[in-house]
């Protein structure tokens, strides 16, 4: 309300100055901070892609250097203020930043997740997709036979074990048999070993009770009193996100929010959105500046997102708060780091040097040392590269070679001055010993995250914790990112200091809004491709077809009684049903085609036919006898011939459709030209229609578009008029963040909107763009409410 209320005060006083907003840095490398809105101005600092700045002017300067206006900024740390001046086009208003949402990729469907499983589990696949061997015994040889990720199972029983593993599951999947570690097996099942220690149903009700009492739902209760049979002294504390579940899943659906490696996972993972996803060649995209990593799914997403998927005794650490404790030793650290290479070239002692910094750092800025470790774990691997800049290789910055600074964490600010985007952030902070390095990024990690609510693994991904707004602070773009590093972290534990799990470890685990009532299951494996690539009626194709057109209307003479429909798909692993003979038995008729990917995953293509009807014959019979000369009138058959083209008026009050003097609406998104032409010659035949997109090209079997023009020719002449859909601001034909941006900019920053589009981005339909028509835009495409068309 007080975002609306802001903007109608701009609006009324003419004033562009937005006081007190918060901006959010969109870039690929960084963003410079400059003393004049210039780039010829001295530099001052760099901000790293997701730095959040106070806003104090959006319209401090324009050009010079920035092809939007200039911002003037604030940025405040622990210990300086900077305030300066920074290229608006590459910092995002968080009041007004809105995720985008792509409904070719609606992979996740809640109703999925409504009741509960057939069988007893689900397999798990987390760090990747690998398939699962089924094995002869805990931890024995294999089966023969593998598993995969999604697929049900039925859970047989429960082996503990004190290998690398600590307990196995017994399941059959699709007939086989046999073991798999337990960490990949998601069920509300409780496993002998959790029977055996709440001994009867009242310990257990009592268990349960406890947590309930704590704010937990009751789909998480099993898993935990699972977890807590085998650790009794672990704390477990629901917060309560005041977030729809759905709603977090389209967040994180941004471009670039949420990516995963494709070499170590299903095509299955990954989004279909076409930034992603080229459905002709089938094949993935890298996301700009992450070589080898996509945009992930928005099922995957959803799996990630569900806290329930992490309440197993490995995952479960995404939720451990990172503040430091006692417990945390050198040792537990250097399991951690002891495989990275490069820490021998850089201590005498090796890693052991390295985990003596990590732990005194970390316990002086009050982090985990565990979470610094299995940070400098995840973001540098194993590297050994003698050259890396990131470990003391050398880098040219301003034109000058450098050597010797240190960035552990990938934290990341290039001002255009330095080979090294890594190197050149060390260098500008100073971090010119490895100590340094560990400590600077400690605080950076505390100061930019744990400091501000963000405290577990899952909060620093995942931007759902903080008051300030939502989905644009997150440390890290790598979707799977909290289960790896939750995984290292337990791994570390187990392996060097077991002893700490048995002690009161604390975790936070989320809670949101209108969760669905069973755990979003793993993505099922295999080609996600379901869209046709040609589509025939007896041998000739359907006109305008597109793959993403899922609509369609065929017409067919009267004495047509079947038809043939040809199909073929992208990728051979598509299955198609529906296509083949079908029989026409009535005057409008619907044929579904059914095309379901590897995955699983069903996409539908429909054809509406329509059948014109046979002549309406009129029979009169006269059989009337004269009896004075007893003739008898012939019988005569005439065709109705009353049919005659209609006023325009006429046609368009029967077209299904709203209209005024010169422009056409009541149009629902997705809504096919064919409807249009369907329904305005089934009431005349005689009618003429022609629908042009606004480049001119004609459209017979496309979906509308603000700004296509339609031309009815009637019995009173011919009459013109525009289409417009209300929020498809820029004319593709969908309501998206591009619409809702435009308006913005309209705005904040007077961009133009002009003519027909400027009718579309006036959804409130009061005569002026305003922050109300944003807002409903933005409530569209959140699925809060719905533009009346």
């Amino acid at each position: 309300m007080k975002k609306i209320l802001m903007f109608t005060i701009f609006m009324f006083f003419g004033v562009i100055n937005v006081q007190a907003l918060t901006g959010v840095v969109n870039v690929n490398d960084s963003l410079t901070l400059r003393d004049k809105p210039t780039t010829s101005g001295n530099y001052i600092t760099s901000f790293y892609n997701n730095t959040e700045l106070t806003i104090l002017d959006t319209n401090a300067g324009s050009g010079n250097g920035c092809d939007d206006r200039w911002y003037k900024v604030r940025y405040v740390t622990s210990s300086k203020t900077y305030e300066g001046y920074s290229c608006g086009t590459y910092i995002t208003l968080k009041s007004e930043s809105v995720p985008t949402y792509d409904a070719e990729d609606d992979s996740y469907n809640r109703s999925n997740y409504n009741n509960k499983p057939a069988d007893d589990g689900t397999v798990m696949c987390y760090e990747d997709t690998g398939n699962l061997s089924l094995r002869k015994s805990p931890g024995g040889d294999r089966t023969g036979s593998v598993v995969k990720c999604g697929e049900t199972a039925k859970v047989n029983s429960v082996s503990e074990s004190n290998g690398t593993c600590p307990y196995y599951y017994n399941i059959t999947v699709n007939g086989n048999t046999g073991w798999v570690c337990g960490y990949f097996v998601n069920t509300t099942k409780l496993s002998s070993t959790a029977q055996s220690y709440y001994n009867n149903k009242e310990n257990l009700n009592s268990y349960y009770d406890s947590l309930r009492k704590k704010g937990f739902p009751e789909s998480y209760l099993s898993y935990l009193a699972e977890i807590h049979a085998r650790h009794t002294n672990w704390v477990f504390t629901p917060e309560k996100i005041n977030l729809n579940f759905d709603d977090v899943v389209i967040g994180e659906n941004g471009n670039g929010a949420s990516l995963l490696e494709k070499a170590y996972f299903s095509k299955s993972y990954l989004s279909l959105n076409s930034n992603t996803f080229n459905v002709e060649s089938d094949a993935y995209k890298d996301y700009n500046g992450e070589p080898g990593y996509a945009n992930a799914s928005r099922e995957a997403i959803a799996y990630y997102i569900d806290p329930r998927n992490y309440l197993n005794e490995k995952y479960i650490f995404a939720f451990e708060t990172l503040g430091y404790s006692n417990n945390q030793s050198t040792d537990v650290v250097n399991t951690i780091i002891k495989s990275q290479a490069f820490w021998s070239r850089l201590y005498s002692n090796g890693s052991v040097g390295a985990s003596n910094d990590i732990v005194n750092s970390s316990k002086s800025i009050g982090i985990s040392a565990v979470h610094v470790a299995s940070r400098i774990k995840q973001e540098m691997g194993n590297s050994s590269y003698q050259g890396d800049s990131r470990v003391g290789g050398s880098f040219t910055y301003d034109g000058v070679s450098k050597s010797g600074y240190y960035n552990f964490f990938n934290i990341k600010s290039w001002s255009g001055r330095g080979s090294s985007i890594y190197a050149s952030y060390a260098y500008e902070h100073g971090w010119n010993t490895p100590a340094k390095g560990i400590s600077g990024g400690a605080s950076f990690m505390y100061d930019g995250y744990i400091s501000l609510n963000q405290d577990t693994i899952y909060y620093e991904k995942f931007d759902v914790s903080t008051s300030n707004g939502n989905y644009t602070h997150q440390y890290m773009q790598n979707l799977a990112a909290p289960v790896q590093e939750g995984g290292i972290k337990y791994n570390g534990y187990k392996n060097e200091n077991s002893s700490y799990l048995n002690t009161a470890i604390s975790f936070v685990i989320p809670v949101y809004n209108n969760m669905p009532n069973y755990a979003v299951v793993a993505p099922k494996v295999g080609s996600a491709n379901n869209y046709l690539s040609s589509l025939k009626i007896d041998g000739s194709s359907i006109n305008g077809f597109s793959y993403r057109t899922h609509n369609y209307n065929v017409y067919l003479k009267s004495n047509v009684t079947s038809v043939n429909i040809a199909t073929s798909t992208y990728v051979s692993s598509a299955k198609v049903n529906g296509n083949g003979k079908v029989n026409i038995t009535s005057d409008n008729q619907t044929q579904k085609i059914y095309v379901t990917a590897e995955n699983g995953k069903m996409r539908t293509y429909t054809i509406n036919f329509i059948r014109e009807k046979a002549p309406v014959v009129n029979d009169t019979s006269n059989n009337n006898t004269n009896n004075n000369n007893n003739q008898t009138s012939s019988t005569t058959s005439t065709t109705n011939t009353t049919d005659t083209n209609k006023p325009v008026a006429d046609i368009m009050n029967h077209s299904g459709f709203k209209y005024n003097a010169d422009i056409m609406f009541g149009i629902s998104v997705g809504t096919n030209v064919s409807k249009l032409i369907g329904n305005v010659t089934a009431y005349n035949k005689y009618t003429e229609v022609s629908i042009k997109s606004a480049t001119g090209q004609n459209k017979t079997n496309d979906v509308f578009k603000t700004g296509d023009v339609i031309t009815i020719k009637g019995s009173d002449g011919s009459k013109v008029y525009t289409a417009v859909i209300y929020g498809d601001v820029n004319g593709d034909g969908i309501i998206s963040a591009v619409d809702y941006v435009k308006v913005k900019n309209k705005i904040v920053k007077g961009n133009s909107i002009t003519g027909v589009y400027y009718k579309a981005a006036d959804v409130d339909k009061d005569g002026n763009v305003s922050a109300v028509d944003y807002v409903k835009i933005k409530n569209q495409i959140l699925g809060k409410s719905t533009i009346a068309q």
